[in-house]
């Protein structure tokens, strides 16, 4: 089975336009965002148009083509505010 994480993601309304565009273009950054996400609360996470989505029991491995991606992403939107919460868990046992 292997390592799996919860991971929650939630950037401001000002950063959404660059994680748009990244995810416009990688298939993989849209993929994990807009369906393999188990929750996204799109410009409702708060009453200023913030975005959240919400990942369980997921691989998050760095060498992932989608982590890549996301990685990618938040070094492009590192000026605006954004939350990224990763807790990896160890269910080999």
């Amino acid at each position: 089975m292997g390592y799996r994480s919860d991971v929650i993601f939630a950037c401001v309304a000002d950063a959404v336009p660059i994680m748009l565009a990244e995810a416009g273009k990688s298939p993989a950054l849209k993929e994990l965002l807009f369906a393999d996400a188990d929750e996204q609360l799109l410009g409702d996470y708060d009453s200023h148009g913030s975005y959240l989505f919400r990942w369980s029991h997921v691989k998050w491995y760095d060498g992932y083509p989608q982590i890549q991606a996301f990685n990618q992403m938040i070094e492009k939107i590192k000026g605006f505010g954004f939350g990224h919460i990763h807790i990896n868990r160890d269910f080999s046992y």
